[in-house]
């Protein structure tokens, strides 16, 4: 009996007793800052990928809101997904101006169908940004990046777009205009790839056709996006241009290395003091192309509106097959012409292609070599000025989603803050997606194999050995 009260009392007991006891108020403690902190709507985003945390650029957007927005969520009830949710809640977080609600698809059907387009169905897990005049759908299929894996022949998931989507929504439906971008038509022209056309509707803008075969530019047109005919214009055609241009006209121009010269084409780029090259661009710094081609251009940005975003986050475009953008000696004085884009030193333009290698021969032109320009202009219409702006750029594969995914979405943002340039508006804030490194692919070197296997195999069997070892020892011992 008395051994049995001993052991309440001696030295292990009590250690063991004031052990339990700080690991249970631990975890009382660890209960109420929760507690309180859901009550306060407090929160601290502790994931690598700030998962559940908006960017500087969206914070800025959602604060300097002057209108009211909301965010209807459509999650059918218990299948709500935690990571999207999470990041949306921050919206309204920060900005009284957003009201956030989730309403079920299967207990609300009329609501999600007054949204709804008679070809397009809205899918659960869609989300419903609305404005004052407007609303925008963002799809369930776009919330998730996808990515090909050409090794495997899978698709896989490689981020959330959340957070783009919904910021380009809010702006796109408090907006109080929608700029219009024709497309010009009718001579073979390059086709828009879809992932651009979403782009510019991400963006806030609006993409039509112009045919220059059957009509004329229509006086909505606010900006004209050209890509490099597969025949000249014809010299009505070039005109109907060139007029919309120099009565306070937008247009941003894709030429690209075709081998032939399109004089009607040209004559329109040159009443502005600039021609597309009829050379294909050879980069012979191995730091400024890819995959051992040099033709596969990565060319550096120069300082201007439409690209000093980029250059913060030392980006660099991609192009493949390129050439130059000249600038005329003879042209107007009040022409402005600016580098956007330029190649190497070591660059320079080849005339016949057939020719192989690197090195510079004597029929070549040397770099460096503006691959784009900005153009502004200012003209007389009676007693107003009108002010002209085009952005040239001597490669259409910038086009390409294979290429602008290949660079992490550069090439589209050149293009979106180049039309914002061409608008007048500033050029849009970079809104990241979200990387899911859980979701991604497993990838490892041999080098990550053979030390995941020795601490598998040898150092935690090891430590645990160890530990346990010298606990049995001190046991034995007390």
């Amino acid at each position: 009996m008395n051994s049995f009260k001993t052991s309440f009392t001696n030295k292990r007991f009590r250690y063991g007793t004031f052990s339990t006891v700080m690991i249970i108020a631990a975890i009382a403690l660890f209960i109420l800052i929760n507690l309180v902190a859901d009550q306060l709507n407090v929160s601290y985003d502790l994931t690598r990928e700030r998962m559940f945390t908006l960017s500087s650029g969206s914070i800025e957007i959602i604060q300097n809101l002057d209108t009211d927005v909301y965010i209807y969520s459509l999650w059918p009830t218990g299948r709500e997904s935690f990571a999207m949710q999470q990041l949306l809640e921050e919206y309204s977080s920060h900005s009284n101006r957003i009201t956030l609600q989730n309403r079920d698809p299967i207990l609300h059907p009329h609501f999600v169908e007054q949204f709804a387009q008679p070809d397009e169905a809205i899918a659960d897990g869609s989300i419903i940004v609305v404005g004052p005049d407007r609303y925008r759908v963002v799809h369930a299929g776009e919330l998730i990046a996808m990515d090909f894996d050409p090794r495997t022949g899978q698709a896989f998931a490689r981020g959330i777009n959340l957070e783009p989507l919904v910021t380009n929504a809010i702006n796109f439906v408090t907006a109080t205009t929608t700029p219009v971008i024709y497309h010009v038509v009718g001579n073979n022209e390059f086709d828009l790839p879809t992932s651009l056309v979403d782009e510019f509707r991400m963006a806030g803008y609006e993409i039509r056709e112009a045919n220059l075969l059957t009509q004329e530019i229509p006086e909505e047109a606010d900006i004209l996006l050209i890509t490099m005919p597969g025949r000249d214009w014809s010299a009505e055609q070039a005109e109907r241009v060139r007029v919309h241009l120099e009565n306070d006209g937008r247009a941003i121009v894709f030429g690209g290395f075709r081998g032939a010269r399109f004089p009607n084409f040209d004559s329109v780029l040159a009443s502005f003091g600039v021609r597309v090259g009829n050379y294909l661009v050879v980069e012979a710094n191995p730091n400024y192309f890819l995959m051992n081609l040099p033709v596969m251009l990565l060319p550096n940005f120069v300082s201007h509106e439409t690209t000093d975003s980029l250059m913060l986050r030392n980006f660099m475009p991609l192009f493949i097959e390129a050439t130059g953008v000249d600038v005329l000696e003879l042209r107007r004085a009040t022409t402005n012409i600016q580098t956007l884009i330029t190649t190497s030193s070591q660059a320079f333009g080849r005339y016949d292609p057939a020719i192989q290698g690197i090195t510079q021969t004597d029929g070549d032109i040397p770099g460096p070599l503006s691959l784009a320009v900005a153009i502004e202009e200012n003209f007389m219409l009676g007693t107003q000025t009108a002010t002209t702006r085009m952005i040239v750029v001597g490669c259409d594969s910038i086009l390409l989603e294979a290429l602008n995914q290949e660079i992490a979405g550069t090439n589209y943002d050149f293009i979106i803050n180049s039309l914002d340039w061409l608008s007048g508006e500033e050029a849009r804030v970079w809104i990241p997606g979200r990387a899911l490194p859980f979701m991604m692919p497993l990838r490892l070197t041999q080098l990550d194999a053979l030390m995941m296997a020795a601490i598998a195999v040898i150092v935690l069997p090891l430590v645990f050995g160890v530990t346990g070892l010298v606990v049995w020892l001190r046991r034995r011992n007390a």
